[in-house]
């Protein structure tokens, strides 16, 4: 019988051929990559690297393909509805495909590697080539920038967060990082224009890593000194605030303020109070907020069920959001971000006066993919939810179509049935190797294209640009590849649905299929 990563590997070619532009030129490289993933996938075992100080968490398969491919092809699927991309974004899908090279060769040459100190050489030998060329080859800087980037993000994951990412969970991050980064480091060098809701996003997403960054040298530099253990807690709780308290006031404020052009404060507020529906949203917010809060509160023992009440919250927060107001939904979710960020540094560390509650009330929600230090499982789930959003919210309704969704139909709705019917129902698995069943992928299928017709219905634009064909083709390679995924479906799904969505949005639309009825 065909593995589940054979499996998982034919719907990810499904889509790449879907996707694969008529450029010869890119083709060509985009083929090449995705020829090398695959080779990496199969020739590498994520327990080989222990012996190297890396340690990946434990899965079927290392999920290199997906992980490694996702960021090409999302930047790829975003060329068929954006009308008008950013200036460097040729640029940027070849520095995403040249970093991902670069990568799985490290991968494979530290594969075979016998020592750490040949791992340590290799590592420093390319991060030195990157920062040499950057430096003396000025017209291809922005590759080089990448590579660098995404060298550094990924060792520094794997390094710091053990056993919290597959090889191609860790690819996936360190390319989305490396490639955010680049971007809000390239437009403010450039003076290239940037929205206030990007400058925003920017700005909260670099200040939690700025966070994090300034908490771990204190801390290491705290570890130095032989405390007691009552001492070393307090001293942890007073550098946790001072660094945070900091990094707001003299790096995110004035450098959120300057990109916006008036005091941060005071635009945020305008912002919130700009309308009545705002207003209204963010109420209904915090009330949902507090809901989860008090399931989490009240709950003494999770199960599948139990985890998808979150995920039923969140359509209840996103939905209205997207419809009535995206704008507010995507500076909310970069907001939630940066407070998640927060929150988990306090339960990792235990600072008071919140740590040992956060941990004790999480502690019930772990499953077996939270194998790390840091729990991740909410974090990649608000990141499902808002990704597709942040990508997409400036594209026109017109164009974007049910892509702002993604989102909530993946993960709220189809992943949400997958589990809840597979785990009451579920008779027949798909494989010895999971425990996912056929009759959950089915209910996902059938759910999420409901959804796919109430969304549509909503809006005569979108109601014009998918016909059935296209969103039944959409769904049922986005649940397979939820049946036959090794990875965080929380974060993979959620871009793999909005890929296809931009693919068979010139491909099946409904205005085009109408006009081959009529001829």
């Amino acid at each position: 019988m065909m593995s589940l990563a054979v499996r998982e590997l034919l719907v990810f070619c499904t889509s790449l051929f879907l996707l694969i532009d008529e450029d010869t030129f890119f083709r060509l490289i985009f083929l090449s990559v995705f020829g090398f993933a695959c080779l990496a996938q199969y020739s590498i075992t994520q327990e080989t690297f222990k012996n190297f100080g890396w340690a990946f968490r434990n899965e079927r398969n290392s999920g290199i393909v997906v992980g490694g491919m996702l960021v090409p092809i999302t930047m790829l699927a975003s060329t068929r509805i954006k009308s008008s991309l950013p200036i460097m974004y040729e640029d940027y899908q070849i520095a995403s495909m040249l970093s991902v090279t670069v990568l799985l060769n490290l991968l494979i040459v530290i594969h075979n590697l016998g020592s750490v100190i040949a791992k340590k050489f290799v590592l420093f030998a390319w991060l030195l080539i990157c920062l040499l060329s950057f430096l003396f080859w000025e017209g291809k800087r922005i590759y080089f920038a990448n590579i660098l980037l995404g060298i550094l993000y990924f060792e520094g994951l794997v390094q710091y967060l053990a056993n919290s990412f597959t090889i191609g969970e860790c690819l996936f991050v360190s390319q989305a990082l490396a490639l955010f980064t680049l971007d809000g480091c390239s437009r403010l060098v450039l003076l290239h224009s940037i929205s206030p809701l990007y400058a925003c996003l920017q700005v909260l997403v670099h200040g939690a890593l700025v966070v994090c960054i300034c908490f771990a040298i204190v801390l290491l530099i705290l570890n130095l000194k032989k405390l007691s253990a009552s001492s070393h807690r307090w001293w942890r709780m007073i550098i946790f605030y001072a660094v945070t308290c900091s990094v707001v006031t003299l790096v995110l404020f004035p450098v959120l303020s300057y990109l916006l052009g008036e005091f941060v404060i005071l635009w945020g507020l305008k912002f919130v109070f700009e309308t009545n529906i705002r207003i209204l949203l963010i109420a209904s917010w915090v009330i949902l907020v507090l809901l989860a809060s008090l399931i989490v509160y009240v709950t003494e023992s999770s199960s599948t069920v139990v985890r998808k009440y979150f995920h039923v919250i969140a359509v209840f927060i996103y939905v209205p959001g997207i419809i009535l107001d995206v704008e507010v939904t995507y500076l909310a979710s970069a907001g939630a971000f940066f407070i998640f960020i927060l929150l988990e540094i306090i339960r990792v560390f235990r600072i008071e006066p919140f740590g040992n509650i956060l941990h004790e009330a999480f502690s019930v929600f772990v499953d077996n993919r939270d194998s790390g230090i840091v729990i991740l499982t909410h974090i990649y789930l608000l990141l499902g939810f808002s990704i597709p959003v942040w990508l997409y919210q400036h594209v026109p309704s017109t164009q974007a179509g049910l892509v702002l969704f993604s989102g909530v139909i993946s993960l709220g709705i189809g992943d949400t049935a997958a589990s809840v019917i597979g785990s009451k129902y579920g008779k027949h698995r798909w494989s010895g190797e999971t425990v996912k069943t056929i009759e959950g992928t089915l209910a996902a299928v059938v759910t999420q294209l409901a959804a796919c017709y109430v969304f549509s219905a909503m809006s005569t634009t979108l109601d014009s640009q998918y016909s059935w064909t296209a969103m039944t083709a959409v769904v049922v390679l986005t649940s397979l590849l939820e049946a036959f995924t090794s990875q965080i479906d929380n974060l993979i799904l959620p871009l793999f649905m909005a890929s296809m969505f931009c693919a068979f949005k010139n491909i099946f639309s409904k205005t085009l299929c109408q006009k081959a009825f009529k001829l």
